[in-house]
């Protein structure tokens, strides 16, 4: 996509949250986690944010999925 060759990560994610695309908003996440890293512990102190968030992304995209599955079950 463009957003993601032109780099533009932040814009990116923006977009997949605001269409519920949780699982790859995780994925984004990540990758602005080790995108310019310089040490370990630079990843450590100041981008530990976006793994929580990461982590929140796929915890909403399994409860979306479980969602719909059960809603796939009924019919």
């Amino acid at each position: 996509t463009y957003l993601y060759e032109q780099e533009m990560y932040n814009s990116l994610q923006q977009l997949q949250l605001f269409m519920n695309d949780f699982i790859n908003a995780a994925v984004t996440s990540i990758k602005l986690f080790t995108l310019h890293r310089t040490t370990y512990i630079d990843l450590f102190e100041k981008r530990l944010n976006y793994l929580q968030n990461a982590l929140e992304c796929f915890q909403q995209g399994k409860i979306d999925t479980e969602q719909t599955m059960i809603k796939i079950q009924r019919y």
